[in-house]
């Protein structure tokens, strides 16, 4: 499991993203608001091993940051990106 804080929005408190891998081939994002409450949850089927990644970014001086996820997909890792406006 790896857990990470990320802030959204500029001068708002930050959202904890939590990877998890709860079975081998099956690993799932969650990210909750300050308040502790689910607001985002996505399943991944993996093929082989792979460590939950995570990492927040800043987009720009403001304090924004984007949530960075590492995906398996086939054979290949790809990263996705998630922004508040994609939790809508």
């Amino acid at each position: 499991m790896k857990a990470v804080a990320v802030r959204f929005q500029k001068d708002e408190p930050a959202f904890l993203a939590v990877r998890k891998i709860l079975h081998p081939d099956l690993a799932v994002l969650f990210v909750y608001d300050a308040n502790g409450s689910l607001v985002f949850q996505s399943v991944q089927i993996i093929e082989g091993s792979m460590q939950p990644s995570l990492a927040a970014v800043p987009v720009d001086e403001a304090g924004i940051e984007r949530l960075l996820v590492g995906q398996r997909h086939g054979y290949e890792e790809r990263i996705i990106e998630y922004s508040l406006a994609q939790q809508d």
